[in-house]
This record gives structure tokens, sequence and C-alpha cells, in this order.
């Protein structure tokens, strides 16, 4: 069985794109998911005159074994002014540092989600996440976004439920396609 490591980029307590990457969570099948609150890693913003001064934070090097620690990744990208939120761009700037080699994703499959209250549902901060990601040598295999976020689900108290049922199943779909493609690298060693 693979490990999946599941997180949202948003620093907000209330964050619906952290509600959304949960909901993905319990939709896994055939791998162990692993969620995690990025908020529970400060980081400084980045600058590399603070990293000559003060070193890589120990809470990068812990994100960056995790990332390591895992063979796949399912990241919720909230968009800020049409882009990725600085808070997901500053953790990713500081993991890719706390290590030999920057490119610290390994070809290891991505699939990147996000939502948001407008029509156009985080498309731009998929895109420029992709991009990103990309250069840190992910693999991304799929990307989902849903627009009108509070028409399209129902908040109940132990999450949210997906009203909207060709939503759930292209969700599904992507996350089938992720675990696959788990099952694929396993397999070029059998």
């Amino acid at each position: 069985m693979k490990k999946i490591l599941l997180l949202t980029g948003s620093n907000s307590p209330h964050s619906i794109n952290r509600q959304l990457v949960a909901y993905a969570a319990g939709l896994l099948e055939d791998h162990e998911g692993t969620l995690i609150d990025l908020r529970n890693y400060v980081l400084p913003i980045f600058g590399m005159e603070i990293e000559q001064r003060e070193g890589i934070p120990e809470e990068a090097g812990k994100l960056r074994a995790l990332f390591e620690a895992h063979d796949a990744y399912i990241i919720a990208v909230a968009e800020h002014n049409s882009s990725m939120t600085a808070f997901l761009k500053n953790v990713l700037d500081w993991v890719s540092r706390a290590g030999k080699d920057y490119r610290f994703l390994e070809n290891k499959p991505v699939l990147l989600l996000s939502t948001s209250p407008s029509p156009g549902g985080g498309r731009n901060a998929l895109s420029h996440a992709a991009s990103v990601l990309t250069i840190l040598a992910g693999k991304i295999v799929g990307q989902f976004s849903m627009a009108r976020y509070y028409d399209n689900v129902m908040v109940k108290e132990e999450g949210i439920h997906l009203k909207n049922q060709e939503l759930h199943e292209e969700l599904v779909a992507m996350i089938k396609k992720l675990e696959k493609e788990l099952l694929v690298t396993e397999c070029e060693y059998c």
C-alpha cells in the first residue's frame, strides 16, 4: 500500500479548500492517506538573507521529510488574486531548500484541487500551482476545479458532502486515476 500526503495551501482556519481536501481523503480506497495542516509548520517568509543568516527552519526539514516519505500528493490550492496563495508558495520555497535537490517531488504523482465561491473555481491558482510543482519535479496527473462552492456542497457535522453528483464522480475518477498511477509505478519493478 502506497502513502498519499494530502494538504491545502491556505492559512485560513475556515478554508473551503481544506474542507475539499478532507472530503477527498475520505474517497481514497487503495492507499493510505495522511492529511496534514500546513498551519502547524510555522515558517518565516522566504528570503536568501534569512536562509544565510538563520539556516533552513526546522519545520521546513520536517515538511521535506513528510513529502519524501509519501508516494503521491493531493494538494488543494486556494486562490488569491488569480494565483496560488503566498502561504503555499512560501512553504514550497522553504521545502525545496531543505534538501540536496530542490526537485523534492521526485516525479511523484500530484493531484491538484481547488474550489471557490466564484464561478472561476480557483482555475487560475491551479494553473500557477501546476507550473511551480512541475519545476519541483511533480508529475501532475489531474486538476479538479469546483466553482460556486456553497451551491455545490452541503456542510455536515462530519464534513462536507457534494450535492452535485457529476462533480462527485469527477473527483472520484481523478482520485482513482492518481491511485492507478501509483499502482503502475509500483509494478514497474515487479
